[in-house]
């Protein structure tokens, strides 16, 4: 078996990771063929390079490149050897962000960029302002996957957000359970002081925000009565993907102790 050790923290310049299907019993790695197409095509490499490949779970892989041989499904594929395995950091912290349907352009840009920053998940919900339908195709979801995945390795982050919902706004409390719950609610709102996010920083954080309607005054005192405390985001009114990741990265900065408080 390759020999686990700790990952580097700091990536090298023009770093790149692929997705893989990773078998460690027989210690081998696949590459797709868009993977392989972009490691050989536009990357350059060539066999007998080291790569550094993921396949969600958190683990890091080195892998050798070997040539295009069958894959465990039987198609032909680009395999490698794997030479090193990195455990994830446990002790990283990624918050969730709790986002109501948008117009699915924006979603995936939303998403995208939120992978990009870092999540532990994504769980969609409908509020009462919701304006496109609540449901998600199987197709459409795994649309959203796919850009999960590609934000996540071109990132150089290592796990796979989840991907819940969408669920109706009620459920929000049960499936909120144990997290400390931001909530972005536009201007005039009246925000808490973060300071206490720093001491409750190993509980789960959620960041909750509505649709391109905003939540209700109901909806937000159902939250604040759940332990919600308001994100101040400045006096302007920001789109929903906008208070999103504005949002995110203040929790997450706070989170890696980057900055005393949000």
């Amino acid at each position: 078996m390759p020999a686990r050790t700790e990952r580097p923290s700091l990536p090298r310049p023009g770093q790149r990771r692929y997705w893989a299907a990773v078998y460690q019993e027989s210690g081998r790695a696949w590459l797709d063929a868009a993977e392989a197409r972009h490691a050989l095509r536009v990357m350059r490499h060539r066999s007998g390079d080291r790569i550094e490949v993921i396949d969600g779970s958190g683990r890091l892989f080195e892998v050798v490149i070997g040539e295009n041989e069958e894959g465990p499904g039987g198609e032909r594929v680009l395999g490698g050897r794997i030479e090193a395995v990195h455990e994830a950091d446990a002790a990283a912290a990624l918050p969730w962000l709790v986002q109501a349907l948008i117009r699915p352009a924006r979603l995936e840009a939303l998403i995208e960029g939120a992978t990009q920053l870092g999540l532990a998940g994504v769980m969609l919900f409908a509020g009462e302002h919701t304006t496109v339908p609540a449901r998600m195709t199987a197709a459409r979801r795994e649309r959203l996957l796919r850009i999960m995945r590609t934000a996540t390795a071109q990132s150089l982050g290592l796990r796979l957000p989840e991907l819940r919902g969408p669920v109706p706004f009620a459920d929000l409390p049960a499936a909120l359970t144990g997290f400390r719950i931001w909530v972005a609610h536009g201007p005039g709102a009246e925000a808490s002081v973060a300071a206490p996010l720093a001491a409750e920083a190993k509980a789960p954080q959620a960041l909750v925000v509505g649709p391109e309607g905003g939540l209700t005054d109901s909806e937000v005192a159902l939250l604040i009565q759940c332990g919600a405390r308001i994100i101040d985001l400045g006096p302007r009114r920001l789109r929903s993907e906008t208070a999103a990741l504005a949002g995110l990265t203040l929790i997450s900065a706070t989170l890696r102790g980057a900055t005393p408080a949000l």
